[in-house]
């Protein structure tokens, strides 16, 4: 758990105003993309523009943990294009239950990255 609150980062200004803190992720994916970090209110991806995002879009991001498959709606609160082929999205969970942001807590600790 030390592990885990080392590596919550502080909110940044005004582009992302996430109300948790956060966990940066290694080597976690959802259908949407490469998930770079993750709070229990939403989290920040990248992903190539095959199929174009919006501001305000709602969304369903699946994740696999174990054999299960969680569904979550998100929808995006700020995004920025790198480079030509890809964009990075900050989202925020739209509703989620609480056994949802359990199972996504647990999928944050066991990628967290190790500073």
């Amino acid at each position: 758990m030390k592990q885990i609150q080392e590596n919550l980062k502080q909110p940044s200004k005004a582009a992302d105003r996430r109300d948790s803190g956060r966990v940066a992720c290694e080597a976690v994916h959802c259908s949407v993309g490469e998930v770079l970090d993750l709070s229990a209110t939403g989290m920040c991806l990248k992903r190539s523009r095959t199929r174009m995002l919006t501001f305000r879009k709602v969304f369903t991001a699946e994740f696999r943990i174990g054999d299960r498959v969680v569904r979550i709606s998100c929808r995006v609160i700020w995004m920025r294009q790198v480079g030509l082929l890809h964009q990075v999205l900050g989202v925020r969970f739209v509703e989620p239950t609480t056994d949802t942001q359990i199972q996504l807590l647990q999928l944050a600790k066991r990628s967290c990255v190790v500073a």
